[in-house]
């Protein structure tokens, strides 16, 4: 009963991640800076629509074909939980492709924060808030993403 009058309340959730990174060695030895991506769980704001959500500027998927923002290999992840109305939220890989990487928060507390590292492979993922057995996903707490590039002719990642 409680947890459909939290869904019923349509607050958002806002994921906060950073993909923050020393440099990272490639195969050829020389090294390259890792990417920043920040995304932050639930708005600060009460009653807001929005609650339920996850945003971020680099979280995106790629044109079929074109190159993804994510290049992949060892990034981390910062998460922040901003709800205002005080909901608990995680991010939660709930799809993926073949050889993509399989990963989750913990769920965390409004205003609590979790710091996570993965290696990251080429793929396309969905990522959820699972909290509340799938009521935030869905009220829309979903994003998909991907990282490295899809070839448009044998549909593999890379």
């Amino acid at each position: 009963m409680q947890r459909l009058a939290v869904a019923a309340v349509g607050t958002v959730a806002v994921l906060g991640v950073s993909l923050v990174g020393a440099g990272i060695a490639t195969a050829g030895g020389s090294a390259r800076s890792a990417e920043t991506v920040d995304v932050t769980l639930g708005t600060a704001k009460k009653n807001d629509p929005t609650e339920f959500r996850i945003y971020s500027a680099k979280l995106k998927s790629a044109q079929f074909g074109k190159a993804s923002i994510l290049k992949g290999g060892s990034t981390t992840f910062n998460v922040t939980n901003a709800s205002g109305e005080q909901f608990p939220h995680n991010m939660t890989v709930v799809a993926k492709s073949a050889g993509a990487t399989q990963f989750a928060s913990k769920t965390l507390a409004a205003g609590a924060s979790q710091a996570f590292t993965v290696n990251l492979k080429p793929g396309s993922y969905v990522l959820v808030c699972a909290v509340f057995n799938g009521a935030h996903w869905a009220e829309g707490m979903i994003k998909p993403f991907t990282v490295g590039t899809q070839d448009g002719k044998t549909g593999r990642w890379k």
